[in-house]
């Protein structure tokens, strides 16, 4: 899972394999993904032959669909995370997850100090908005291009929509929650 991956690369954690790398450069780009992980397949059908050549101290992954654990637990111990649901706070997960994997990989110093700087980093931008906009700030809202016709709008439950939210920011075009907090919408739909 590509949340895990990118909890572990700020944890200074290189995994030695993960789904999809040329994809997650692609659509994760940062914290970049050093050279060398071993490609694991697709993150909904992990290639298996690939996992036991690698051999893994640990399988670590988010959101897998449970029926592959049993087949996954033959190869290591697998930590299966919960990070996407729209029954619990997607952020809090976020950070719980990091927390854990910070245990887990014994880098829980690095994760508080990140954690730490994370807060003083979003209060001092908070901060230079309120003194450039002054209040209250304008609405807004976070979307990522999917393609030529479509968007993917931020709304309740998304990480983007916790962070404009913690630097005091109200949300333009609130989406209803759901598992990611993302909306699928066509571009020319934006202009209603």
């Amino acid at each position: 899972d590509w949340s895990v991956t990118e909890a572990l690369l700020d944890l200074g954690i290189t995994p030695a394999g993960v789904a999809e790398p040329a994809a997650y450069a692609e659509w994760v780009v940062e914290p970049v993904l050093p050279q060398g992980a071993v490609d694991l397949g697709l993150r909904a059908e992990p290639n298996l032959e690939a996992l036991v050549a690698l051999a893994p101290d640990v399988i670590v992954t988010a959101d897998i669909d449970p029926a592959l654990v049993p087949a996954l637990e033959k190869i290591a111990p697998v930590v299966v995370f919960n990070a996407f649901d729209v029954n619990h706070d997607n952020a809090a997960a976020a950070k719980d997850i990091f927390l854990n994997l910070a245990t887990l990989t014994d880098t829980r110093a690095v994760a508080e100090e990140k954690l730490a700087a994370q807060e003083v980093e979003l209060d001092a931008i908070k901060a230079r908005l309120a003194a450039h906009f002054g209040a209250p700030l304008p609405k807004v809202t976070a979307i990522r291009l999917n393609d030529t016709a479509s968007v993917y709008v931020n709304g309740a439950n998304s990480l983007p929509e916790f962070v404009l939210a913690r630097l005091g920011f109200a949300n333009e075009l609130p989406q209803p929650a759901n598992r990611w907090g993302i909306t699928l919408v066509r571009v020319e739909d934006l202009a209603a």
